[in-house]
């Protein structure tokens, strides 16, 4: 019998004004104090912070009783552990399934307060995003911690001096593990951690902890409803970008971008979509329509070249005898009597998918649709406003082609939410761009690319809108700030409208479900020989 299986108490269900907060970093992120601020933020509304460490599982759930975390190679062996359990499990959310069974696990061994906040750290692909979204709907909240790469090098720098002094190549053995924590391209079941980090409902920074205690109180006073917390010019711009990329029809990802002056002014929006003849991107209900999907035959024009230049490549390589021609067919007896070759579509598709990951599976060139970035400069110059000096805010990090563009528009300051792992940008443009820079401040003579701080887009309109709800008294007086005592969080406030992403289910519903994924992880942990169901721990698990 697997460990923690014997005499389980009866399931305790789901409070009603539980929350889940997930976070999500990079590695080198210092999260102690993010906790310690978290909890401290939380106290005076009367709310418990509880860790779930999921990461201080896994060598119990993989038999490793000798992993110590005092070491320089903790990370890197975190790291492989939790690609283990993804991959032996063959499931890339079980950790989210993990947290889901060690908070039911902990909450009916302990009997918690209704009021309690769960903290999951850390997280490390969407699909656990997903998951925990699924379960919980509004009630879990992700927050993106965000420490300047700088800061985060020479933390994991010092943790190899401090672990293995011998070896002097603390500045390579760092990078690498930073970067197998943002993208592991090698692995299926690898960290997705820039990923997971752009779908966050809260991005706060921890470049100084005065600066991160800023960030997190305003985030605890917006979960509960503080009237008077207006937005920020950033959040402003990232919701103007973000309604941008909306109204794009492309077939690839809905990409938007926003241009504003230095006080936050907007100059102009931009979509990545078909440009049109009289000017500008089409709109609907123009006519003649000849956006892609509206085209009599429907179709992504840089795919279809993509595969038209893949074509040309093999059959040159065939003529050339670099590969072997009898890989390839004659379509007809014309070809025969020619002698010439050609590509089945399923010979196509095996070829591209063998290069994926390559640059040539990443050609963009192709494609109909100008980008949002450039949409915004273009439609800026033919309303004649002058954007030298000006910030751009883009969903996604800029590609390579329009950063040049950006530049030579003398756009000073560029803000990003998506990661767009094909772009060249850093590497084309490093004389001319700084990638989150530790002090913007000092920063001279170049652009400045960085990530997005505030509350994401999808929860502008209801951290920040109140309809027609005055927040004045009948003498004209502000209405107070919640009492913390009584305060309920607005996500649990407005449970009957579509606010959050979706309305937000009844905690009887949440225990149902939550209690499903419970089976099911133990379930799908009993059918892995290799992996063991764990026992919580006793204490805090940041302990």
């Amino acid at each position: 019998m697997a460990e923690g299986e014997r005499d389980r108490p009866k399931y305790l269900p789901l409070r009603g004004e539980e929350l889940l907060i997930g976070l999500v970093y990079g590695a080198g992120t210092e999260t102690a104090l993010s906790l310690r601020l978290l909890k401290d933020a939380l106290h005076p509304y009367g709310y418990e912070r509880r860790v779930i460490h999921l990461s201080n599982y896994f060598p119990a759930m993989l038999g490793d009783p000798d992993f110590r975390a005092a070491t320089s190679t903790a990370t890197r062996q975190l790291q492989e552990f939790g690609d283990l359990l993804r991959e032996r499990c063959e499931e890339k959310a079980i950790l989210a399934q993990l947290a889901i069974y060690l908070i039911a696990a902990k909450r009916q061994r302990d009997n918690p307060s209704s009021r309690t906040a769960w903290v999951v750290r850390s997280l490390r692909r969407p699909e656990e995003v997903e998951q925990l979204r699924r379960v919980y709907g509004p009630r879990f909240i992700l927050v993106a911690v965000h420490t300047p790469e700088a800061i985060r090098q020479r933390n994991a720098e010092e943790r190899w001096r401090r672990w293995a002094p011998t070896t002097g190549r603390y500045e390579t053995e760092a990078t690498r593990d930073i970067r197998r924590d943002e993208l592991d391209p090698e692995r299926d079941y690898g960290q997705r951690t820039r990923e997971t980090f752009s779908l966050a409902d809260f991005f706060v920074n921890a470049s100084s902890e005065q600066i991160l205690r800023r960030d997190i109180d305003r985030c605890v006073k917006l979960i509960f409803g503080w009237p008077f917390v207006p937005p920020t010019r950033e959040e402003q711009a990232m919701y103007h970008a973000y309604t941008g990329a909306l109204r794009s029809s492309e077939m690839g990802r809905q990409v938007g971008a926003a241009i504003t002056t230095s006080d936050g002014d907007l100059v102009a929006v931009g979509t990545n979509d078909v440009p049109s003849g009289k000017g500008g991107l089409y709109w609907s209900p123009d006519h003649p329509d000849e956006r892609d999907f509206a085209k009599q035959v429907p179709s992504d024009s840089n795919t279809l070249w993509k595969r038209r230049t893949a074509r040309e490549l093999l059959l040159r390589m065939a003529d050339q005898q670099w590969i072997e021609p009898a890989l390839y067919i004659r379509h007809s007896r014309e070809q025969e009597a020619r002698d010439e070759l050609d590509v089945t579509e399923e010979q196509l598709d095996a070829f591209l998918a063998g290069v994926k990951g390559t640059r040539f599976a990443d050609i963009s060139e192709f494609g109909r649709a100008v980008h949002a970035e450039m949409d915004a400069i273009t439609t800026a110059a033919r309303l004649g406003h002058r954007i030298s000096g000006s910030t751009l805010v883009c969903t996604t990090f800029p590609c390579h082609n329009c950063t040049r563009h950006i530049v030579a528009a003398g756009i000073r300051r560029v803000i990003y939410i998506y990661p767009y792992a094909k772009s060249l940008a850093l590497d084309l443009h490093s004389d001319s761009i700084e990638l989150d820079p530790e002090d913007a401040a000092a920063v001279r003579g170049k652009v400045i690319f960085e990530q997005f701080i505030g509350v994401a887009p999808r929860g502008y309109p209801q951290y920040f809108g109140f309809g027609q709800t005055p927040r004045s008294n009948n003498r004209g007086n502000p209405v107070r700030e919640p009492d913390p005592a009584t305060a309920q969080p607005r996500v649990l406030q407005e449970s009957g409208t579509f606010s959050f992403g979706g309305p937000a289910v009844p905690a009887t519903r949440i225990a149902q479900v939550e209690r499903q994924i419970v089976r099911s992880f133990r379930q799908h942990v009993a059918r892995t020989p290799e992996v063991q169901i764990p026992s919580p721990a006793k204490t805090e698990d940041e302990a």
